[in-house]
């Protein structure tokens, strides 16, 4: 797989994430701009108490099919779910339009590899994004 065909299921991942993430009907959607940091997004909604709900999402774009785990260097696994905001892992297959989650922060069923994590996800469909948005504005 070259270069340029990694820069492109990235993009595109990362494009389909933004749009889906402004399809939660959230407060706000901000990208980071900070390349060292492991997020991508922060996405914000109100909560009953009239405050707001702050979550970090860490977008992956793939070309592959996914079969309900996606596997992630270790090294980001232990940022990501050692965080004190809660974090979404959001899985985009570019290929078929699709996408898969997990939240890091509860620490999903994983299996450890030599220098990965394989993380179990689950796929977006209508029930399941109300239940993110529910979680979310709680």
């Amino acid at each position: 797989m070259t270069i340029h065909y990694k820069k492109q299921i990235w993009r595109r991942g990362e494009l389909m994430a933004e749009m889906f993430l402004e399809s939660l009907e959230p407060q706000f959607v901000a990208q980071s701009t900070n390349s060292k940091l492991v997020f991508d997004f922060f996405i914000g909604f109100l909560n009953p108490n009239g405050g707001i709900n702050t979550f970090a999402v860490e977008v992956k774009a793939t070309g592959r099919s996914i079969q309900g785990t996606y596997l992630l260097p270790a090294k980001i696994y232990k940022i990501l779910s050692n965080s004190n905001i809660p974090v979404l892992l959001l899985v985009v297959d570019v290929k078929v339009n699709e996408f898969y989650y997990s939240w890091l922060s509860d620490k999903p069923e994983v299996s450890r590899l030599k220098n990965d994590v394989r993380v179990s996800v689950s796929k977006v469909d209508n029930e399941s994004k109300s239940k993110l948005v529910h979680r979310m504005t709680a």
